[in-house]
């Protein structure tokens, strides 16, 4: 029998319901995979409140990345076997689940030394920051950079890839986390007293190379007055939407940010380079990137170079605890819900 998590309506945490369903088979040109870990994200979040764009309609289940072993193989799969542990990475939901099916293609082997809690922090939050900082940007050039939600799963992946390439890095968190991100080497901010770009222009009055920001809205015009001329602006999120509450108004505008970045239109007077960034659309459309960086990822854990930060592990059953947690903002690093 397969248990999942699905959102039986738009709101608040306590939507999320577990199911029982029977376990399929899987088709040809598929593996079953017995999940062992998934990831929880804000991006789960914004799905379940109905805030993001073209986000699925209630049922449905959340969830992106995931660890687990092959329980069983379709027709035709002849590179993975039975018993092998692999992660996957689903277009944005899907993986709250005990069993999931995917494409031979989109199964990825783990090495059985590495840990699933682990390697299940590479798949969506390590792979976004590798592919920001060696794919989104020119690294040439790229020596200072200033990285938002920086005690974040993301945020934290981007510091301590950032300090294996050597980088000087700046990062905003609230007061508590500061530890946490000054920990890799960064510069760190409290957002919430200080004027980022004022304490960011003061150490570095040329500005950084590269901003990464998955805040939205103000926050990237903000953040573009730490640049210096030339240099990148990456939004790889609107998290903002979540604390606009109410204001449809405020909400509406965020969305049109976001679309206006990901289609080259968002403009500053400022002569920067502005783009979006999304791991999923990245992934549809480049999907060997996706493998040869999520294997360049396990090869750096692998060999003790990276270290991900797993700040909870919830049970499958618990889920809504995980996104009241995740939404707390007094989180390090990844929050895994276990499957098994």
């Amino acid at each position: 029998m397969n248990q999942r998590v699905i959102v039986t309506a738009y709101g608040e945490a306590d939507v999320l319901r577990l199911m029982d369903e029977p376990v399929q088979a899987p088709a040809s040109g598929e593996v079953l995979i017995r999940v062992e870990a998934a990831g929880v994200a804000l991006g789960d979040v914004m799905r379940r409140k109905g805030v993001y764009p073209g986000g699925p309609k209630p049922p449905f289940t959340p969830g992106y990345d995931g660890v687990g072993r092959i329980e069983a193989v379709g027709e035709g799969v002849s590179g993975l076997r039975a018993g092998e542990r692999v992660a996957f990475c689903l277009d944005g939901t899907g993986a709250y689940s005990r069993y999931v099916r995917v494409r031979e293609q989109d199964a990825i082997p783990v090495p059985a030394s590495i840990d699933p809690y682990e390697a299940v922090c590479l798949v969506l939050n390590y792979v976004t920051a590798y592919q920001l900082l060696h794919r989104a940007v020119k690294k040439e050039g790229m020596r200072r950079i200033l990285v938002h939600g920086a005690a974040g799963g993301v945020g934290t992946a981007l510091l301590e890839l950032g300090r294996v390439l050597g980088l000087t890095m700046i990062g905003t968190a609230s007061e508590p986390k500061l530890a946490s991100v000054r920990g890799y080497g960064a510069m760190g901010i409290d957002y919430r007293s200080e004027d980022f770009v004022k304490a960011v222009l003061e150490r570095y009055p040329d500005g950084v190379d590269a901003v990464f920001d998955p805040i939205g809205g103000d926050n990237w015009r903000r953040s573009v007055q730490t640049l210096r001329p030339g240099g990148a602006l990456v939004g790889f999120g609107f998290t903002s939407v979540l604390t606009a509450g109410p204001d449809a108004e405020a909400a509406s505008r965020l969305r049109g940010d976001w679309s206006r970045l990901s289609q080259g239109q968002w403009h500053s007077e400022k002569p920067v380079l502005a783009s979006a960034y999304s791991v999923t659309q990245w992934k549809r459309e480049h999907p060997s990137w996706f493998r040869l960086d999520l294997q360049a990822l396990l090869q750096l854990l692998s060999e003790g170079r990276i270290k991900p930060v797993v700040h909870a592990v919830i049970p499958l059953q618990e889920a809504a605890e995980a996104h009241r947690l995740i939404e707390s903002s007094r989180t390090i690093g990844k929050i895994i819900v276990d499957c098994l």
